[in-house]
């Protein structure tokens, strides 16, 4: 599976007389930025083999949160179609907390469908609750079921439920074919990455069990239910109010292919704006795909042309010396972004000019 992923068709759209269905109207997607802790935009999404069903090559990784240390696991390998998922929920729980007059996230009452668990209403509450806790407390995942009802009134887990078709859009992703399955899995795999909390020094591995953990997302797909009742982890939900972030340009995002968005995402975090960094293509090959490890001279080759011509763009431009205007963008592309190449293109300088901040209602300015 790649990141084309395509929604079933829809028979419920107007036909011309032929019998052929009428294009339905694009959808703007709504979110702008994306906000995401520094620690998520690197490591965890790798460009797949398109076609390639089997995921099941989980990760192991640790890092140092907030003066913490995750270990952070999945039994699966996440794509550029997850990371899209990924940074469109990041999106739109941005969007419903600074200005949810521009979501369509209302409920049969008009209010807004989403929120800090601690500040949703009482049944909204309890649907949460219904959704993603009390199976886990009689399971004893979570000690008991007044203990979960504690962590949904005090907690600071983020709750929203788009569309398919919303998510599908701030993603990025096409609308086509058997999308609405392929958004499942992305989630599926989304919720299997689980963080366990290792204590301040990293050493607390008595203590390390699952139980001491939890998973970066839940979700929950009722059958006749549109939407996806999603539930993110504090880890997803703190930086949305303005702990340090990282701002994930979403336009920018949807106009790149598989290697460009995960090499965009680390950029992001990597290259603020107003300033520059040079960096050795082979560093960057590995910031994309990982450690070279045991793979073949030609493969490693194969890495530098994807991410020379497919995510930086060293040769935009084709034979004619027209730039392209079909398939993927390149980051050189983008307004926001200058690629300038060194000698024989063995390293790069990236430069982020000083943009204006996004401008929606009440976000803050300022990220990392």
């Amino acid at each position: 599976m790649s990141s084309s992923v395509s929604a079933a068709p829809d028979c419920s759209k107007p036909t011309t007389a032929g019998g052929r269905r009428q294009r339905a109207p694009s959808t703007k997607p709504l979110a702008v930025l994306a906000r995401v802790d520094a620690q998520f935009c690197g490591g965890f999404f790798r460009p797949l083999q398109r076609g390639r069903g089997d995921r099941l090559h989980g990760f192991q990784r640790e890092i140092h949160y907030r003066g913490r240390w995750l270990r952070i696991t999945s039994a699966y390998e996440l794509g550029a179609d997850d990371l899209g998922v990924f940074l469109a929920l990041a999106g739109q729980a941005g969007l419903i907390h600074y200005n949810p007059l521009a979501t369509q996230g209302l409920d049969d009452r008009g209010r807004l469908r989403g929120g800090f668990t601690k500040n949703l209403p009482s049944d909204e509450r309890q649907l949460v609750f219904s959704l993603f806790l009390e199976k886990r407390a009689q399971g004893g995942g979570i000690g008991d079921v007044d203990a979960a009802q504690r962590l949904v009134a005090q907690g600071n887990r983020f709750y929203l439920a788009p569309t398919r078709h919303t998510l599908l859009t701030e993603a990025g992703l096409s609308s086509s074919g058997s999308a609405y399955e392929a958004i499942g899995d992305c989630l599926e795999r989304l919720s299997a990455v689980h963080l366990t909390d290792l204590g301040s020094t990293g050493q607390n591995e008595r203590r390390a069990t699952r139980r001491s953990g939890d998973e970066l997302l839940a979700y929950e797909n009722r059958e006749g239910d549109p939407r996806i009742h999603v539930l993110l982890n504090a880890a997803l939900a703190e930086p949305i109010i303005g702990r340090p972030y990282v701002a994930v340009d979403l336009r920018e995002m949807r106009q790149l292919g598989d290697v460009g968005r995960i090499l965009h995402t680390y950029l992001c975090a990597d290259v603020h704006q107003g300033s520059n960094r040079t960096y050795a293509i082979d560093d960057l090959v590995a910031a994309v795909y990982g450690a070279a490890g045991s793979i073949t001279s030609a493969e490693l080759r194969k890495r530098r042309f994807k991410l020379r011509h497919h995510a930086l763009g060293s040769t935009a431009l084709n034979k004619a010396g027209r730039r392209r205007d079909d398939g993927p963008k390149v980051i050189a592309d983008l307004r926001g972004w200058a690629i300038e190449w060194g000698e024989q293109s063995a390293t790069v300088t990236i430069r982020r000019p000083q943009m204006a901040p996004a401008s929606i209602k009440g976000v803050p300015e300022t990220s990392r």
